[in-house]
């Protein structure tokens, strides 16, 4: 069993007060965890866990002087419904993220030092949230950052010419963002980032579509990377396009209803991190689902498990009128292949189920095939996978661009207003 791990729970069982009425509970005493065994007899943590005792799960430690300025504050998206503050010491978020610093540095000559475009929702300082400028740079004008919140045309076109000025070796982004950012220069002739070579994409599911699009608008370099604001990187994606866990910063389980499963096999995705002794998270349930490889022999020579992410949200599920859910990744495989026989006609999408039984489907085509509306349609309907849904009402709305959600700055393709 990893050691890390086994010295991250004897710190949270004897540091931190949510873990130590955990492990109280459970009848676990912390030293007692050495081997995986062991481990299985931790309850599992999830979002609302953590709001629930949010007075008990930042570290004793951290609560006093001098430990408690070394603290810095991140938010999590609420790409779930329900956002959570997370509390990290400056140097444990160091130290988590120097395997990925290094990886990009031997990948693309990308350094702490190289000049990075991104974007973001909301900013901290002193761990209090400020009211900051949408065009943000840092002490040491290597870094510029964006706010993604309320994106129009005239904020992109705005945001463009900063970026240019700034001649950026690489960008962090979400794929909705790189793609109307791309569309800007793209249909404006605008100059292109002739600086830039390297594009690491995050905080979205990627379609295959999206990827050759943004490789398109930019050609450069793309990666795609997964991971949550409670733990930092989880896996990354290296030349061959394996997501390579970040075993030095977390370890990763598959459980279905809290029970492991053998490799290969989809379950929720559930995380322990190795570094934030801050706010500690063992078996915490992210939200998402997926399996690691049962082999994980790569031709890039990283032997790390190989993580694929299948689905998406718990709140993202479709409603049945029996009551049953299903994944709305049945979704991208319609508009999937729909581009794949149909010659890419898809920009982007995003579906929303109003009732039981009714959709909004929202489409954004390319200009040339602008007079496919109805072919589409039909396509789409077609190529519905799922028969409990294929006879509900649509209503196809084409619309030239597809915006972020003004609250999180981000793109989800489903959203499910029986929810809220």
């Amino acid at each position: 069993m990893h050691e890390k791990l086994i010295n991250m729970v004897k710190y949270t069982g004897k540091n931190n007060v949510y873990y130590k009425n955990l492990f109280s509970s459970a009848g676990i005493i912390c030293d007692d965890i050495k081997t995986e065994n062991d481990f299985l007899c931790i309850p599992t943590s999830n979002k609302d866990s953590y709001q629930e005792n949010y007075s008990f799960v930042v570290s004793e430690p951290y609560s006093i002087y001098p430990h408690i300025d070394k603290l810095i504050t991140r938010n999590t998206s609420g790409s779930s419904g329900k956002c959570l503050k997370v509390y990290w010491d400056r140097n444990d978020d160091i130290k988590s993220m120097f395997p990925i610093w290094v990886w990009r540095y031997k990948q693309y000559g990308i350094s702490v030092t190289s000049k990075l475009v991104s974007f973001f929702t909301t900013t901290y300082k002193l761990n209090r949230l400020i009211e900051t400028d949408d065009i943000w740079y840092n002490e040491t004008k290597k870094i510029l950052s964006l706010c993604k919140i309320n994106l129009n045309n005239d904020k992109i076109a705005k945001y463009y010419h900063e970026i240019y000025s700034f001649s950026p070796e690489w960008m962090q982004l979400q794929p909705s963002i790189a793609i109307i950012l791309g569309e800007y220069i793209n249909e404006n002739k605008m100059k292109p980032l002739n600086s830039l070579k390297y594009i690491e994409l995050t905080g979205e599911y990627l379609t295959s579509n999206s990827y050759k699009l943004i490789k398109k608008f930019f050609d450069v370099k793309l990666t795609n990377n997964y991971g949550c604001i409670e733990t930092n990187y989880i896996s990354i994606e290296c030349e061959y396009n394996n997501m390579h866990i970040n075993d030095k910063n977390v370890y990763v389980e598959i459980l279905n209803n809290e029970i492991p499963i053998e490799k290969g096999e989809e379950g929720d995705i559930y995380v322990s991190s190795l570094n934030n002794h801050a706010m500690p998270f063992i078996r915490y349930k992210t939200g998402d689902r997926g399996f690691i490889k049962k082999e994980n022999d790569c031709l890039c020579g990283n032997k790390s498990p190989i993580l694929v992410i299948s689905s998406g949200r718990i709140s993202e599920y479709i409603l049945l009128k029996n009551g049953n859910k299903i994944n709305n990744y049945i979704f991208l495989y319609t508009i999937e292949h729909i581009n794949e026989y149909m010659g890419n006609p898809i920009k982007q999408f995003k579906i929303i189920q109003t009732q039981i039984e009714e959709f909004e489907v929202y489409l954004s085509l390319k200009d040339h095939f602008a007079n496919w509306k109805e072919a589409v349609k039909n396509a789409f309907l077609q190529n519905i996978k799922e028969e409990s849904i294929k006879n509900c009402n649509w209503k196809f709305i084409f619309v030239d661009k597809i915006y972020p959600a003004v609250n999180t700055g981000k793109l989800s393709f489903f959203q499910n207003n029986l929810y809220s």
